[in-house]
């Protein structure tokens, strides 16, 4: 019973998460649509980076605006890139789709209304949020040798998200 509603939420979250962009009207509207989502994605970047002795210094989830007065980015991490971890930091926010995996799963263990739309409302802007963005990659590309270590890492916190998430819906 478990699994077939985490089936039903998983389809739900990624519906939600295609059509969210749509109905951006504002920025300051998509800021708060976003703002799960941005916390999940900075956050991966601060975890992994204080995880990797990368000395992470700043937390913002306040947006930048350029000189037009457009949106330039949701959120910033500021932290000590090196050469082996500076693609495990930046490749961050790819740890958020087995994350949302497991966010779903905890939404269909519960009746609670307000834990489900909650869940799917984190799960849905965190996969929105999961990939890195154009200077997320610049940062991973700046020690190029650091990948060795950052595929290895990214692969093993993946499958130990998955495991939990397994042990949560009893698959």
């Amino acid at each position: 019973m478990i699994f077939a509603r985490f089936l039903v939420l998983a389809c739900v979250t990624f519906w939600l998460s295609r059509t969210l962009p749509y109905y951006y009207s504002n920025q300051w509207i998509m800021m708060f649509i976003e703002l799960p989502g941005t916390i999940l994605h900075e956050g991966m970047h601060w975890l992994v980076a204080a995880m990797l002795q990368g000395s992470p210094s700043t937390f913002s989830i306040w947006p930048t605006f350029d000189s037009y007065g457009s949106m330039n980015t949701l959120g910033h991490v500021h932290f000590a890139p090196n050469w082996y971890n500076a693609a495990s930091v930046g490749a961050a926010p790819f740890l958020l789709m087995p994350l949302t995996f497991f966010i779903t799963a905890l939404c269909a263990r519960t009746w609670n209304p307000l834990r489900i739309v909650l869940g799917l409302w984190f799960a849905s802007t965190g996969w929105l949020s999961s990939t890195p963005s154009s200077q997320d990659f610049w940062i991973a590309n700046s020690y190029p040798l650091s990948w060795l270590f950052a595929l290895p890492f990214l692969l093993g916190v993946s499958y130990i998200t998955y495991r939990v998430t397994r042990k949560t819906i009893r698959i």
